[in-house]
């Protein structure tokens, strides 16, 4: 066997190989990918707490706009995994989801992406 048809072997497996975890990665993305998903649980603001360097979790009772700039998560309620989303979104989406008076056992419409391990909710 010649040096040419070995390297030719070798970059044909590699090459199948490439394509194979291409395909895998896109089809687990299309297979969960939506454009109008529900969401039903709680929005949690993560309030930074310096002094300690970490946050606090505060489900708000009106509107969260008088903490300081913080993050927000959903954590789901209506199924067994519970499991938890990070909001990203247009200002004034995030501005209306602040604004809610009710944060807990709500409807939140947006499109989930992300992967196995971390959920991220786009809200609109």
């Amino acid at each position: 066997m010649n040096k040419f048809s070995l390297k030719f072997r070798l970059y044909c497996c590699l090459f199948i190989t490439s394509l194979s975890i291409t395909l895998l990665t896109y089809s687990y993305a299309e297979e969960n990918k939506s454009d109008d998903d529900k969401i039903y649980g709680n929005v949690v603001c993560l309030v930074p707490d310096l002094k300690r360097g970490n946050v606090s979790p505060v489900i708000a009772n009106g509107s969260c706009k008088e903490h300081k700039v913080h993050a927000h998560v959903i954590v789901e309620t209506r199924n067994r995994e519970g499991n938890v989303y990070a909001v990203k979104g247009s200002e004034e989406s995030i501005i209306r989801l602040q604004e809610l008076k009710n944060k807990k056992n709500i409807e939140i419409n947006g499109s989930i992406g992300g992967n196995q391990k971390a959920l991220i909710l786009t809200v609109e």
